[in-house]
């Protein structure tokens, strides 16, 4: 597919993002991802979003979200040094959402995450070395491992199941698609042009995007009852 076809892609994406009134996400992102954030991150907000992606990680984040406000009063505010200290059965019987997968690696993670140990993160400038030392904590795979380093302001794309239908559908490495977005200047970050790709996928689902773009159709009616709060999107 040439470079065109994928520009007119993502603004047509952009457009629709916009119109459902996501503005505000794409302004959070694009601050966090521009602050080097991940090098001046607290102990408990690393915690906190560690704790995040645990609980989303093939899991209806709706529900998480739902939840989280129980779920950081059982966990003392999401303060790591107090959690550490809890076991996985008191953890369990408080929990509102009982997975015990996660919650054994919220435990374990807990009793990982030192200051010491995030040190290494935020005196890191490879890429590669973030991505390793995230990775040792529990529940973290080669996949949730972008979603935490998005989460911390680390600029990569998450290849979640929309990201990977679209590569499919246009028969593009997914490296490639964001190389053209960044090069043809339409966005700075790529964790950024990533979101509006996400967004606008989950909204009208890939096939329809890339057909309405494509087909220069009108951008269809937008549920905006999916939206969430803005301060329940950071957390």
């Amino acid at each position: 597919m040439s470079e065109e076809k994928i520009l007119k892609i993502y603004n047509y994406a952009k457009i629709i993002v916009k119109r459902a009134g996501f503005d505000p996400y794409l302004i959070y992102i694009r601050d966090l991802l521009g602050k080097d954030f991940y090098k001046f991150i607290s102990l408990n907000e690393f915690f906190k979003q560690y704790v995040w992606v645990v609980f989303t990680s093939g899991f209806n984040a709706s529900i998480v979200r739902k939840n989280w406000g129980l779920i950081k009063n059982v966990l003392y505010g999401l303060n790591v040094e107090k959690v550490c200290k809890m076991n996985e059965t008191e953890l369990f019987e408080r929990i509102p959402i009982k997975n015990k997968l996660k919650i054994c690696s919220i435990i374990k993670g807990s009793k990982i995450i030192t200051n010491s140990w995030l040190n290494d993160i935020r005196n890191a400038n490879d890429f590669e070395v973030i991505k390793k030392k995230l990775i040792e904590l529990p529940h973290i795979s080669n996949v949730t491992v972008y979603h935490l380093m998005r989460n911390i302001g680390i600029d990569c794309f998450k290849p979640d199941r929309h990201i990977t239908n679209l590569s499919n559908k246009l028969n593009l490495d997914t490296r490639i698609i964001f190389k053209i977005i960044i090069k043809n200047n339409r966005e700075k970050y790529i964790g950024l042009a990533d979101y509006v790709l996400w967004r606008a996928s989950s909204l009208l689902g890939v096939e329809t995007l890339i057909q309405y773009a494509l087909n220069e159709k009108p951008c269809p009616k937008i549920d905006r009852s999916i939206k969430e709060d803005i301060n329940d999107f950071m957390l």
